[in-house]
């Protein structure tokens, strides 16, 4: 199967969807750390084959100018738009 690809134009709480994603791959496989210069080997990887660009756009922008700051990592022109806030 081809690898999935995302852009996630990020906002409230964007530090937490950012660190989820840089440790998905590692929070649940076997891996080596080289302390000396910072590599890791991931020995049997469970995470799925995505590519996910995570774009901070701010976290007063509105969806249009979210997507508006995210264009430039789209590489089609059909895109799914899911508009998530949080409600007092």
């Amino acid at each position: 199967m081809d690898t999935m690809e995302f852009v996630l134009a990020l906002g409230y709480k964007a530090d937490v969807i950012k660190k989820f994603f840089l440790e998905l791959s590692s929070t649940g496989s076997n891996f080596t750390v080289s302390t000396a210069s910072g590599d890791v080997e991931i020995h049997d990887s469970t995470a799925p084959d995505w590519k996910v660009t995570l774009i901070d756009t701010g976290l007063d922008s509105l969806t249009g100018e979210r997507i508006a700051r995210v264009g430039e990592y789209l590489k089609r022109r059909a895109f799914l738009s899911y508009l998530w806030r949080r409600c007092l």
